[in-house]
């Protein structure tokens, strides 16, 4: 957007980025308005696992397009939506780039207590979405469809369950459990964390709200994509685990033996 601002601590993405995501396109209603998607019910879930604190909405940069009244009612019909769900709240309001504060949304790092593999990403969370008091953060899913070689992994993960095979009443019974498990890290840097788990009482997920890539691993083991947009880790117990972006590790020895050849 036109006066965008990011920094390593407070990255920026543009929202159509997010609607070309699986998980937000799911939510999206026809093609001609294709933010929509931040008002259906459930893009509040989808904002808490993807770890996004804030949204802002600038206006139109009138150097690059000529604006009609249609657009300019647009942009305030739509700003007014925003500010009228409880999930967000305005933090400014005057400007040119109003800006709205997520109200729950997870930490880079955190521990869903169930995980589900699943077929049909877009039918589920339709689904998800008319359960009352439902948490996506606190269950997560594989969609086998993206990926069927990812049912090679489920052994990895032996405590989780195919969620065609569960009942309607097991399924509410799962999502009322919760995992007292807490999740603390350290950023070596944008490519190297320190994680470090306590109380886990059985083996889990660790999700990891960085835009999914299979070169993303804990201690030598691959990610897996959980919602079909973030990485996730099998962690068995309680400690310190690394989490690292795989290629980095060619770019230090390249730096090295490029510093070389100027001596």
């Amino acid at each position: 957007p036109p006066l965008g601002f990011a920094s390593p601590t407070h990255p920026s993405l543009d929202a159509l980025l997010l609607a070309e995501k699986k998980p937000y396109a799911s939510l999206i209603t026809g093609t001609y308005e294709l933010l929509n998607y931040l008002r259906h019910p459930f893009a509040q879930q989808l904002l808490d696992i993807s770890g996004i604190a804030y949204i802002a909405y600038p206006f139109p940069d009138t150097r690059r397009q000529e604006l009609k009244q249609d657009n300019i009612d647009y942009y305030y019909w739509f700003l007014n939506k925003l500010e009228s769900y409880p999930w967000l709240t305005p933090i400014i309001k005057d400007g040119n780039v109003p800006l709205l504060k997520v109200n729950n949304h997870q930490d880079k790092f955190f521990i869903p207590t169930n995980l589900f593999w699943a077929v049909g990403s877009s039918d589920i969370y339709q689904e998800l979405s008319k359960i009352p008091d439902f948490r996506l953060s606190n269950n997560a899913f594989v969609f086998l469809d993206d990926d069927p070689e990812l049912r090679k992994r489920t052994h990895d993960f032996p405590f989780s369950r195919e969620w065609e095979k569960l009942s309607q009443k097991d399924k509410i019974k799962l999502f009322k459990s919760k995992n007292a498990a807490k999740v603390s890290y350290e950023e070596i840097s944008q490519t190297h964390y320190r994680v470090k788990v306590e109380g886990l009482k059985e083996p889990g997920v660790l999700a990891f709200s960085e835009s999914y890539d299979p070169l993303w691993q804990i201690d030598g083991k691959d990610s897996i994509p959980l919602y079909g947009l973030i990485n996730g880790f099998p962690i068995d117990k309680d400690g310190e685990y690394t989490i690292y972006f795989t290629p980095q590790k060619y770019v230090y020895p390249g730096l090295i033996i490029s510093g070389l050849t100027l001596f």
